[in-house]
């Protein structure tokens, strides 16, 4: 079965994240998406962001990271992710969640 081709729009998303590891707020991540979108000529609603960002994460192309409002960091083996920084750790490496997205404790 053939990979999937990414979207103008994925491509965009994805170019907006640090190549390094690092994460952006996802609110930072947001702005600088519908501006640059809107250079191309795409009117992208915060809603369409949200669910592009949601399926690059399902994808595992972004994994989600801290932050007050979220924040997202390219997938460790993601071309330009360095292994071993800080920020460049797999989703399961994370703590448990407890519901409203806040880290359980140690058991």
């Amino acid at each position: 079965m053939p990979d999937r081709q990414p979207s103008i729009l994925e491509e965009l998303l994805l170019s907006l994240v640090p190549a390094d590891g690092s994460a952006i707020g996802n609110r930072k991540l947001a702005g600088l998406f519908r501006e640059k979108a809107a250079e191309q000529g795409f009117d992208v609603t915060p809603e369409q962001f949200e669910t592009l960002r949601a399926e690059l994460i399902a994808r595992g192309l972004l994994v989600k990271g801290r932050g007050r409002g979220g924040s997202v960091r390219r997938a460790e083996g993601y071309p330009g992710v360095r292994p071993g920084h800080p920020d460049a750790h797999c989703a399961e490496e994370e703590g448990p969640k407890e519901e409203g997205g806040e880290e359980k404790g140690p058991a």
